[in-house]
């Protein structure tokens, strides 16, 4: 596919015979995946052993894309874009692929888990490929869950209360894109995979820029295995805390004058905590910085209500922890 090549002639075109594209938005995003070089990838790293029909994978994945973009949720709705005579165009394709044929290729990915891993691993590459060029000084990976409402027969009920799945991400937060995910029933407990989807993240980071990452999560990262990978690998952190027996010891022990002001209403205050158990062994030191807020006068004065985090060094402000 010569995406960048055809961008301009399919401008031409669609001035000189009145083809019209009803979302230009999908021209600019096949244009990056062709500068950075993502449909070359696809083509030679999945190769699924399937009849081709006339159509190569990138071609295929290239068609599933604009679907997403030009706002498709079905199948069926790639037939808007079929009658995009501009966008085959620009494709260089005679005809964008029919919904059995997408729906084909897609059934065979989601039969044979190595072409997932495989579409996951070109997907962290071209990002390494960003954030190399970019420079960052810092780059925070971001460990968030996001309910997707689902009514197949398969699904399970969320916390939420309503069908579905639960998958979970590590996001790079300076670009605001997925680095790498695990896709989980809407049932599983927010702990689920989180150590498992760090480590793969963590190793597909290049060794030159393992030492600019650090690590945020809310309370489903609050776990003592995760902890320990990040302290052993060197990765400062911002965990928020769950309020469990050893962090509301460690917050009684806080004096009344350790609490400073850190905004109206709110005040802030840090102790020494170390996570885990005899068993599994004690991780830490850390530094567990609380955030107390007012919540008005009760019947024996002002009350208020604790939040709390773990951190490893000075990385995130207090009120992130307001996020628990």
């Amino acid at each position: 596919m010569k995406l960048a090549k055809n961008l301009r002639k399919v401008k031409i075109i669609s001035i000189k015979k009145g083809f019209i594209l009803s979302h230009p938005i999908i021209l600019p995003i096949l244009s990056i995946g062709d500068k950075l070089g993502i449909w070359k990838m696809i083509n030679l790293k999945l190769k699924l052993n399937i009849l081709e029909r006339g159509y190569t994978i990138a071609e295929k994945i290239a068609s599933l894309v604009s679907l997403l973009a030009a706002g498709g949720n079905a199948l069926d709705h790639i037939e808007m874009l079929r009658r995009e005579k501009a966008l085959s165009l620009f494709l260089s394709m005679d005809s964008i692929p029919a919904p059995t044929t997408l729906g084909e290729t897609l059934r065979k990915i989601g039969e044979h888990p190595l072409y997932i891993a495989r579409l996951s691993r070109i997907i962290s590459k071209v990002i390494n490929r960003v954030l190399e060029r970019k420079g960052l000084e810092r780059i925070k990976l971001d460990l968030d869950a996001s309910l997707i409402e689902s009514y197949n027969r398969e699904t399970k009920y969320t916390y939420k209360g309503f069908r579905g799945y639960d998958p979970i991400f590590i996001i790079i937060d300076e670009l605001r894109v997925i680095y790498a995910g695990v896709f989980r029933e809407g049932n599983v407990p927010p702990h689920a995979n989180n150590l498992s989807l760090l480590r793969l993240a963590y190793s597909r980071l290049p060794q030159s820029l393992r030492d600019k990452v650090w690590f945020r999560s809310d309370s489903a990262g609050y776990q003592v295995e995760v902890m320990r990978f990040l302290k052993e690998h060197g990765v400062p952190f911002c965990i928020v805390a769950e309020m469990d027996a050893a962090v509301k010891e460690t917050l009684s022990g806080i004096k009344e004058e350790e609490w400073r002001e850190y905004e109206a209403g709110a005040w802030i205050a840090e102790a020494v905590h170390v996570v885990g158990n005899n068993r599994k062994g004690m991780v830490g030191p850390f530094r567990l910085v609380f955030l107390r807020r007012e919540t008005g006068e009760g019947l024996f004065g002002k009350e208020y209500k604790y939040f709390g985090g773990q951190l490893s060094r000075i990385l995130c402000k207090p009120s992130f922890y307001s996020s628990s």
